[in-house]
């Protein structure tokens, strides 16, 4: 049960219509999600935004998916691992690693998805605070001082998506049922 209810579009103020209005231009699914955080349109204009940025932050969308895995299972989103599981196979994820992601497991089959995210654990056991030998060793692997400030931002952005998951209670869409 919702603590944090979808809103009632009908009965919403303008500003808030608007909002929505712009996340349903965008095509795709109609989110619980974003139906709950528009009780603030603020939030949710200012998650939108920094989506939007993040997503030309050098990242591919693959390694966007392969973040909010990690810190979805760090966190314990109940929301969250299905809901990548529907957006990693829509972007065409390989199955197996899609498989291996929501499991929590590490992707030992593919060594590029496998080293992102022990940098994610790395990052979120240690809450941002790495060793030298660690960073170094995340260096020689090819992430340089730009892919780490995107990383770092995109757990920040599903962190804050996590929380408000848990918070709100957010229920499951219809469409993300049969992912559990």
């Amino acid at each position: 049960m919702p603590r944090i209810n979808i809103v009632d579009e009908a009965n919403a103020d303008l500003r808030t219509k608007a909002v929505l209005a712009k996340v349903r231009s965008r095509g795709g699914e109609d989110w619980n999600v974003l139906k709950a955080l528009a009780h603030n349109p603020a939030a949710l204009e200012g998650h939108l935004a920094l989506s939007g940025a993040l997503r030309k932050s050098g990242l591919s969308d693959e390694e966007h998916e392969v973040i909010a895995f990690e810190v979805a299972h760090h966190n314990g989103c109940h929301y969250c691992v299905p809901a990548h599981v529907h957006v990693a196979r829509s972007i065409g994820m390989a199955s197996e690693v899609v498989d291996s992601l929501s499991a929590g497991e590490l992707c030992e089959a593919d060594g590029e998805v496998a080293i992102l995210q022990e940098l994610v654990r790395a990052i979120l056991a240690t809450k941002g605070k790495l060793g030298d030998a660690d960073f170094g060793r995340f260096q020689d692997a090819g992430f340089d001082d730009a892919r780490m400030v995107a990383i770092l931002a995109v757990i920040g952005i599903y962190t804050w998506f996590n929380y408000f998951n848990r918070l709100a209670g957010t229920e499951l869409d219809d469409f993300l049922q049969p992912l559990v």
